[in-house]
């Protein structure tokens, strides 16, 4: 399966990131702090503590039925979650060589970076056996998993915004009380998927071949889906 690159896919305005504002995040992360930092979708709020993820649910007013969601790479993937096969693992890849995109899947019982949560945190992060993680978050988040995950630790979280009102692609538009809310926050301008509609990120249930949600290049990403859907029901 060959992905192809969408016309609406944008190219970020965004500042460079710097070595010290990722050394800086996973500091503040590994040390239970709340952290508000750009993805390619908008900003986000993480943590890996109670204190931390209940700030956010509190201060985003979102219900604690709502779980949370794992930042992660191909290989934070391959730790937390259970890929049924070798096709879905590739549809994956391809996807995720040129979008964003959200996955739920089997968890796995013998994760080594889950096994490091707080009791809570992992009630809040898997749901019924089934874990989502969002892959392709842009460069600058890309390190910080990548540097958290070295340490032994997860990204857990979930958007920047008021629950349910639509993510949030610039740091001015965040409102104050959750700026005033984080133990750290970084400034970087613009984020990739700007949209009007305030789509987030598209999300792709695994579990029984359904789409969650419909976000970003959801028109192409659902195509696909279905696709791969149909050769397994037809196999």
């Amino acid at each position: 399966m060959t992905a192809v690159l969408p016309e609406d896919v944008q190219s970020s305005d965004a500042p460079t990131f710097t070595g010290q504002e990722v050394a800086d995040a996973v500091s503040a992360i590994s040390q239970g702090q709340l952290a508000l930092l750009k993805g390619d979708i908008g900003y986000g709020l993480f943590s890996v503590s109670e204190r931390g993820l209940r700030k956010m649910y509190a201060v985003k007013g979102r219900p604690y039925s709502n779980p949370c969601i794992v930042i992660a790479n191909a290989d934070i993937l391959e730790d937390i979650a259970r890929i049924p096969n070798q096709r879905i693992r590739q549809w994956i890849a391809d996807m995720t060589a040129w979008t964003t995109l959200a996955v739920v899947l089997p968890v796995r019982d013998d994760s080594r970076l889950l096994s490091s949560l707080p009791d809570w945190v992992y009630g809040q992060t898997v749901t019924n056996r089934t874990i989502a993680a969002f892959l392709s978050p842009g460069a600058f988040l890309d390190q910080v998993i990548a540097q958290a995950a070295a340490t032994g630790i997860p990204l857990v979280g979930s958007s920047a915004n008021p629950s349910s009102q639509g993510n949030i692609y610039e740091f001015a538009d965040i409102p104050k009380h959750i700026v005033n809310a984080v133990d750290i926050h970084i400034d970087h301008g613009k984020s990739k998927y700007a949209n009007k509609e305030r789509r987030a990120t598209t999300i792709v249930n695994f579990t029984n071949f359904t789409i969650k949600r419909r976000g970003v290049n959801w028109q192409k990403i659902e195509q696909s889906f279905i696709q791969i859907k149909e050769s397994f029901e037809n196999a």
